[in-house]
């Protein structure tokens, strides 16, 4: 990588700067064989204009600016003979698909960064010391790649579509880049999503379906490039339920904005592991992605009100559910039950359940198959791109504050799973699955929904809810693995063993269930 050595303004920024200048910008993930029919639809504005791009990232050595979510970059564009050089100071890197960013951008003559160009930024603000002094800049990583890009003229509408195909360069480590990037120059920002959505589609039996794949991502290439630098992995599971607390909306935010801020905050957190389940072998890329979809169905039932979600992104959120509920049962049965049932039998039965795990591994082998080339097919990127459309669009009625409806619809729930408690001992196991999920989405809105209503239940109970959940839990996947036993196995022996475990089990779970009763009983 060729160093540019950088020349570093020390006088501070101007007390009163202009607004920053904003990008608006959709990221997209592409498939290779989509490439020529994707680029075949954007020639309907014409030829491209064909850049080949070469960047180079710096930041200090210990990469302050990527810690502060902030991206500086030396371009060098190259058209046929011609050359032009620019630097870029980009900040609020969310990890979003759909980006609002700050950016400031200036020549840079002779090729060599110059930060004192661009003193209307808030890099030298970064790049400062509590000792006054500014910290060094050097490379770290490169990208480079051709771009194609197409200005797109609709009513009201300008968009900048790029298409960029290349790599990025880092401590001798190489990542691809192919990617499509939709920039808004003028007009609304779901604009962005009905390009997006209409170079996708054509046109069948009356209904306008996917055929491209164009899936929404939000790993820009700074990102990237500084995980690419430090050796991470590309991908690493994102923990879903973490991910989400706090995400229902702002102090005061009505309750169809704390809905469109929930159900977007879980989809980019479904799009990182899903991701994740389609390129690597890590089960828990397909547990978290399960969670994500939990919690948008979660926050569908509570927030009501606020929810004007068309039904056809209802269905399609459930279908997904479904196919990745599917694979997490295989993964638990697999990596959690089997084993824990041949470990705990009598060396007499240990080579059934040995078979047993076989068989249900080539068929969890078969079910993650399926998944990741579904994931890979353009229905998947449609559901996303959907979604990720009516959570960025203002909700045309607000339906309160969230405040005050979060306690209420929190104080609901905890009123519903306390009545659907009393019976549970003596209910069916179908009965008591659904007063598991009944405990289980409390606890999901609980932790979306602290910043709105903490004093909703208290640290104890949240445990308590968390107990329960996990134990019901086992008893349901103890019953699934009975039901699965039928087709791996005539073994009577294990079957009484997978029977037994399961009444302990149930026990276990009314035992926790008496216990989560007394702890939400008002007044504790």
């Amino acid at each position: 990588m060729a160093s540019r050595s950088p020349r570093i303004a020390a006088k501070r920024p101007r007390k009163a700067a202009p607004a920053a200048p904003r990008e608006v910008e959709l990221k997209l993930r592409l498939r290779p064989a989509d490439l020529p029919e994707l680029a075949a639809r954007l020639g309907a504005w014409g030829a491209p204009r064909v850049h080949t791009i070469d960047n180079v990232y710096f930041d200090t050595p210990d990469l302050r600016l990527a810690g502060a979510r902030a991206a500086l970059r030396l371009r060098c564009l190259q058209q046929g003979p011609r050359r032009r050089w620019v630097q870029t100071f980009k900040t609020e890197d969310s990890g979003a698909a759909l980006s609002v960013r700050g950016e400031w951008e200036t020549p840079a003559p002779r090729g060599r960064l110059d930060p004192a160009r661009l003193a209307q930024a808030p890099l030298a603000e970064l790049l400062r010391g509590p000792d006054g002094r500014l910290a060094p800049l050097a490379p770290v990583f490169r990208t480079v790649f051709e771009r194609r890009s197409w200005e797109v003229a609709l009513p009201g509408v300008r968009i900048e579509a790029a298409i960029d195909a290349g790599r990025i360069e880092a401590q001798g480590r190489v990542e691809s880049i192919l990617e499509l990037e939709l920039e808004l120059l003028e007009g609304p920002p779901g604009a962005l999503f009905d390009l997006a959505l209409a170079l996708a589609g054509r046109r069948q039996g009356g209904r306008r379906r996917a055929a491209l794949a164009l899936l929404p991502y939000g790993a820009s290439k700074a990102a990237r490039g500084v995980r690419l630098a430090r050796g991470a992995a590309p991908l690493e599971p994102l923990a879903a339920l973490r991910r989400a607390r706090g995400t229902a909306g702002r102090p005061g935010a009505s309750v169809a904005q704390a809905a469109r801020d929930w159900l977007g905050g879980a989809l980019e957190t479904l799009l990182v592991n899903a991701a994740g389940a389609a390129a690597a072998a890590d089960i828990e890329f397909v547990h978290q992605a399960r969670v994500a979809l939990r919690l948008m169905r979660v926050g569908l039932e509570l927030l009501a009100p606020g929810i004007d979600l068309p039904a056809p992104e209802q269905r399609a959120l459930q279908r997904w559910a479904r196919v990745f509920g599917a694979v997490r049962d295989w993964d638990v049965l697999c990596g959690q039950l089997l084993p824990a049932l041949l470990a705990a039998s009598d060396p007499a039965g240990q080579p059934r359940w040995q078979r047993v795990l076989e068989a249900a591994q080539a068929r969890r082998a078969r079910a993650a198959a399926r998944l990741r080339r579904r994931l890979d097919e353009p229905a998947f990127a449609e559901f996303a791109l959907r979604l990720l459309r009516w959570c960025a669009t203002a909700p045309r009625r607000g339906g309160g504050a969230i405040d005050r409806y979060a306690l209420a619809a929190l104080a609901r729930g905890r009123r519903r799973l306390l009545k659907a408690l009393r019976g549970y001992e003596h209910a069916t196991l179908e009965r008591q699955h659904k007063i598991r999920l009944q405990a289980k989405n409390l606890r999901y809105a609980c932790e979306v929904l602290q910043g709105h209503a903490p004093q909703a239940l208290d640290a104890a109970q949240l445990r308590a809810l968390g107990r329960f959940q996990e134990v019901a839990g086992s008893a349901r996947d103890l019953a699934l693995a009975r039901a699965t036993l039928a087709p791996l196995s005539r073994a009577r022996s294990l079957r009484r063993q997978l029977d037994e475990a399961l009444r302990r089990q149930r026990r276990l779970g009314e035992q926790k269930a008496r216990q989560l009763a007394a702890r939400l009983k008002p007044g504790n």
